[in-house]
């Protein structure tokens, strides 16, 4: 029972990698939901005022965004391909990062808002350009003309805009700083001519510091969010009953010599017990749907840090945990085979190398340091990536850690061995 427990949580570990976001289904084309042309108007004047007009019960997404369109009065027959930051789509203008924003509403059936300022900026683009950099050099505060009616109404808000001077356009400081977004999960999405997103992530975060920041595409899930929280409570107990069954090794840890082994081992113990508890409280905190009537005000942006690093850390843990105990798998696999063999010996060890090698290079191309580092402090997922193949890659990091926790083991205990039998010769000399 107590093999079986174990076996259960190393499982539970995996699944919960696969689940992180929030529970909604890719959509696999860009085009047009087909309601009628009545529903399609009043979705549109929704979209004016950030004003939600779906039914409730479904997610409510907000996409939010600065754009030289709707911020300048052009005038007529402009060209698109001499003007800079504009799309011409038929006989329709856009700016770049507000056709960006209709893709995102098509794909999510989220509200799109325009971020409008009060005063336009100039059709010509060199004097726009002047003008934003004065705007960024006084850090001015420019006035809205548009402002979101219900904006607690909504649990995601994608957050798009031009960069300008290394950063956000300060119609969009003007933006954040009106509303309490603590809580939401916002999505930001750039447009840029090479500067990605330069300090504009950090900026959000300091005027949102409780709000949860994603990058764009970064919402959905291998496997869902409900799925994931089930996988986590689920492991959690299988956790509880591991130590229920194993409560004797508890009872005996006031008892007895401590050996550099008993040491290692009670350490890698505590900092498991650490890292569950870490991730079960920053889950309960980050829960969305199993324990959503526990409410937490503020405090997201901590539960987040703190829920990557416990289920990373926690997986090197368990990992290195199980490689220090898996002399008794390969004890119960004797007694199976009986017949010893050194080719099948030796078989076994190469594969182990061989899974170990490819731990490696599975550790480094998920960027599994850049979690336990906290320099990376979202987890992505390619979706298009089948999941037995995400699984696989966790699979052999966990052996990886599994062989690194057995030959440590081995390595202590031979030493040990040595200094005995030196101790031995020196007594019989």
């Amino acid at each position: 029972m107590k093999k079986i427990t174990a076996a259960l949580l190393c499982v539970f570990v995996l699944l919960a990698f696969t689940g992180c976001g929030k529970d909604t289904q890719k959509t696999g084309d860009y085009s047009f939901h087909s309601d009628s042309a009545e529903s399609n108007s009043s979705r549109d004047d929704a979209s004016q005022n950030g004003t939600d007009s779906r039914q409730d019960g479904e997610s409510k997404i907000l996409i939010a965004y600065f754009s030289r369109v709707g911020n300048t009065d052009f005038p007529d027959g402009i060209d698109a391909v001499a003007s800079a930051s504009l799309i011409v789509k038929g006989s329709e203008l856009y700016g770049n990062t507000q056709y960006i924003a209709t893709l995102i509403q098509r794909a999510t059936d989220g509200e799109l808002f325009l971020i409008e300022t009060e005063d336009k900026y100039p059709a010509d683009y060199d004097a726009a350009d002047r003008q934003g950099a004065k705007e960024s050099k006084e850090k001015s505060r420019p006035k809205l003309a548009s402002h979101v009616e219900k904006m607690d109404g909504y649990d995601i808000v994608y957050l798009g805009f031009p960069n300008w001077y290394y950063g956000m356009p300060m119609a969009v400081y003007s933006f954040l700083e009106e509303y309490d977004l603590s809580g939401k999960i916002i999505i930001p999405f750039v447009t840029s001519g090479g500067s990605g997103f330069s300090n504009a992530i950090s900026e959000i975060q300091n005027i949102q510091l409780d709000a949860a920041v994603l990058l764009l595409l970064m919402t959905y899930e291998l496997i869902g969010q409900v799925s994931h929280e089930l996988l986590g409570a689920v492991m959690f107990v299988l956790f509880v009953l591991h130590h229920i069954l194993n409560s004797g090794w508890t009872k005996n840890l006031i008892k007895g010599r401590y050996t550099a082994l008993r040491i290692l081992q009670t350490v890698l113990v505590v900092l498991v017990l650490f890292s569950m508890a870490g991730s079960m409280l920053s889950g309960v905190m980050l829960s969305r749907h199993i324990f959503s009537f526990l409410s937490f005000g503020s405090g997201l942006l901590f539960a987040r840090n703190l829920h990557m690093l416990s289920a990373y850390w926690g997986f090197v843990f368990m990992s290195l945990h199980l490689g220090f105990h898996w002399n008794m798998m390969m004890g119960m696999a004797k007694r199976l085979t009986k017949n010893p063999s050194a080719m099948r010996t030796w078989a076994l060890r190469s594969i182990a190398a061989l899974i170990a090698g490819y731990g490696v290079n599975a550790f480094v191309k998920r960027g599994i340091g850049s979690y336990l580092l906290l320099q990376n402090q979202f987890a992505f997922f390619d979706f298009e990536e089948p999941i037995l193949q995400f699984l696989l890659d966790y699979i052999v990091v966990m052996g990886l850690f599994i062989a690194m926790g057995h030959y440590i083991c081995g390595t202590i205990r031979k030493f040990k061995g040595v200094k005995k039998q030196e101790k031995q010769k020196g007594r019989s000399s």
